[in-house]
């Protein structure tokens, strides 16, 4: 007949197996002779094998995969021209007003387009433009303008060909992904104010230049190690 109880001490499941034979009080037979469970045993095997996996991973050290950008090129471009004039429209604007705000440019899509026959990369820019202006007349009133417009360019990589780059690896111009590392601009606003004064034909002229810096990005899966590996050393042994 068998019995089992839960150490508090370990918290595993223990069965106590006793002598053959009837309980006799005062004899051996009262004291059971542990004997190991199998899920015990089980518990027990894995934990030496997951002491040897640590063990072992701190010789060899650890390692992990990650994902780096491989740089294929990396260019500054200046875009000029760009008209952010516009009619204001619906108020009169008297002679002797001054305009002033800030323009906001983001950008919304930044696409590689590789072209082997001319042996260029082109890049597809779409921007967000967004001014928001402010016009005071000379009795000090305060005219508030906001406008918002998309504006698309397409710029050229003239230090990047793709045949070169081709020739080094076969495939460096797969899943290409443009990078917009910063932007600046410059504005100019003159303001038309109404012509005569009471009508409603103002309007201002604009002309935007930005300059934006890309890159070209291939992404590539790497194994590094996480941990260096302990310090050996491996020599003959001298005669």
């Amino acid at each position: 007949m068998a019995s089992q109880f839960t150490s508090e001490q370990n918290q595993h499941v223990l069965c106590y197996a006793r002598k053959p034979g009837p309980y006799v009080p005062g004899t051996d037979n009262q004291e059971p002779s542990p004997v190991a469970d199998p899920w015990t045993e089980t518990y027990f095997r894995i934990k030496k094998s997951l002491l040897a996996l640590r063990e072992r991973s701190l010789i060899v050290g650890l390692c992990e995969r990650v994902f780096v950008d491989r740089v294929l090129c990396d260019e500054c471009f200046t875009i000029r021209g760009i008209d952010t004039g516009a009619e204001i429209g619906g108020i009169p604007v008297p002679p002797g007003s001054t305009i002033s705000g800030t323009v906001e440019v983001g950008v919304l899509r930044c696409t590689p387009q590789v072209d082997l026959i001319d042996n260029r990369i082109r890049v597809e820019l779409v921007f967000m433009i967004q001014q928001e202006l402010t016009i005071i007349t000379p009795e000090q009133t305060s005219i508030p303008l906001e406008y918002a417009f998309r504006v698309t360019r397409t710029v050229t990589f003239e230090h990047c060909r793709p045949c070169e780059l081709q020739a080094i690896c076969a495939d460096v111009l797969e899943d290409l992904e443009c990078r917009v590392l910063h932007v600046q601009g410059k504005n100019r606003i003159t303001l038309n104010p109404s012509n005569p004064p009471t009508a409603t034909n103002a309007s201002f002229d604009g002309n935007l230049c930005i300059k934006i810096k890309l890159k070209l990005v291939q992404q590539k899966q790497l194994t590094v190690a996480l941990c260096s590996p302990r310090k050996r050393t491996v020599f003959r042994i001298s005669k």
